[in-house]
């Protein structure tokens, strides 16, 4: 199994088990920052906590976009990562040769401006032609296929330090971690804001937490094929 730990904020429950009628104020916030950060705008009586902010309106959206930022900021700087290059798993529009921006590199940006110019934001991946929306299920969740797909664009001159806005099943995040470390380059650590639960888990307060994704790739699946050695044929019954 290939393994991808990330440093998520917070947790994002997309069902409801047993039996719940209603979400906590946890996950209905989950869902108002998913929206702020894929850059939607809030509904206009939508509205959530936040440490620093207090209540969250769609008039302070903004302000909570900016805090946020400087939450990751804080965050990759108390890890020891002064120095480092934040670069962005691309959405669906950061494909080569495009000069339509997209949301995951505004963040960075963003979130290196935070930082007192301790951190620095490139964009050096890119997808080599057009994908789906992985969340809208327009692409499978598999990291060799994310790494084929996936293109190194530039050479990054600092130790990287990878964010993606949301973590599902990590394949994404996975793939472009292996993907520049197969270039040479070193990963110092992922980020993301929100992660995922699985079904039946339920949404906490926003804080930093290390979550550990184990994904299966072909590689995996053929060094356990090597591991248990060629197919014995089966032995001959008596009289057979």
């Amino acid at each position: 199994m290939t393994e991808v730990k990330v440093w998520s904020l917070v947790r994002h429950n997309t069902t409801m088990e047993w039996g719940e009628t209603f979400r906590n104020e946890h996950e209905w916030a989950a869902i108002h920052i998913k929206k702020i950060v894929k850059a939607d705008t809030l509904a206009p009586k939508a509205s959530f906590n936040w440490p620093g902010l207090g209540k969250v309106w769609p008039d302070r959206q903004a302000a909570f976009e900016a805090s946020l930022c400087r939450m990751i900021a804080e965050k990759i700087l108390a890890d020891g990562h002064a120095g480092s290059v934040i670069i962005p798993v691309p959405n669906s529009s950061g494909v080569v040769g495009s000069q339509e921006g997209f949301r995951t590199m505004d963040l960075a940006r963003r979130i290196a401006a935070s930082s007192g110019g301790q951190l620095f934001a490139q964009d050096h991946l890119r997808w080599n032609g057009a994908v789906g929306k992985s969340h809208l299920g327009q692409r499978a969740r598999n990291v060799d296929e994310h790494m084929a797909r996936l293109a190194i664009v530039g050479k990054p001159d600092r130790k990287i330090v990878l964010f993606d806005d949301m973590v599902t099943s990590g394949s994404q995040m996975c793939a472009a971690k292996l993907k520049l470390e197969a270039a040479g380059y070193q990963i110092a650590a992922c980020y993301s804001v929100l992660d995922v639960l699985d079904a039946g888990e339920r949404g906490t307060p926003p804080e930093w937490k290390l979550i550990n994704r184990r994904l299966s790739r072909t590689a995996d699946l053929l060094a356990l094929f090597e591991q248990l050695g060629p197919l014995q044929p089966p032995p001959k019954l008596a009289g057979g």
